[in-house]
């Protein structure tokens, strides 16, 4: 087999680290949602 190129690995991704990285991102992204509502919520009653 000939090597192509090489790459730095920056992260070995497991199960463990894998569900970790769901959980966080998941939890990101929930974060998000809320302050993306109160946002919106805010822009609405200003322009009221």
């Amino acid at each position: 087999m000939k090597l192509i190129q090489k790459v730095v690995i920056m992260q070995v991704l497991t199960e463990q680290s894998k569900s970790e990285l769901i959980h966080y991102y998941t939890k990101q992204k929930r974060l998000l949602e809320t302050e993306m509502e109160q946002l919106l919520f805010e822009e609405k009653k200003s322009h009221a």
